[in-house]
């Protein structure tokens, strides 16, 4: 019993407002984004995803400041793929959300964004290096997300780039789904 994933706890939230949005950058406009952000930036390289995302929560984030007047703090949150990190005989896409959670003007930057980010992804890489131990660390950490978000309000932003977001195909002895 004690190998078992923690159990996820149950969070009743109140009805919010919810919003979705398509945007599609043309890549000469993020490379020149991105161009931009690794002159200024102390991070190396940073990837045309990051800059995209930053640039939107940047955006969001001003929009709540006008609105508001006070800059309310905010988790980003942003899907990825694990693979090909992961065993290629693990059952489905293995994704996992990464967050980056700001609480002043100052952190909407993108070096703060991009090193969350980094960082939370090495932790990932690292735990990940022993596949049976993934499920219960990523149990755990959603279980620390979902307390955090629990103590606090958040305005919470989730972006999903479909850029090599690889979809595995699964043999179902002759016919696909």
């Amino acid at each position: 019993m004690n190998n078992l994933p923690p159990v996820m706890p149950d969070i009743v939230r109140e009805t919010q407002e919810r919003m979705s949005r398509m945007y599609h950058f043309s890549s000469s406009s993020l490379d020149r984004l991105k161009d931009i952000v690794a002159m200024d930036s102390r991070w190396q390289n940073p990837t045309r995803v990051e800059v995209a995302i930053e640039l939107f929560h940047k955006c969001v984030a001003a929009v709540s400041i006008t609105n508001l007047g006070v800059c309310q703090p905010s988790l980003l949150c942003h899907l990825m793929n694990f693979r090909p990190p992961l065993p290629q005989n693990t059952i489905g896409n293995a994704c996992y959300f990464f967050g980056s959670i700001t609480t002043t003007e100052d952190e909407i930057q993108l070096p703060h964004f991009v090193a969350q980010l980094r960082k939370a992804k090495q932790y990932l890489q690292d735990k990940s290096k022993d596949p049976n131990q993934l499920a219960s660390h990523v149990f755990e950490n959603v279980k620390e997300r979902a307390n955090k978000s629990e103590k606090n309000k958040f305005d919470f932003y989730m972006c999903i780039s479909l850029c090599n977001l690889g979809v595995y195909k699964i043999d179902f002895g002759g016919v696909s789904p």
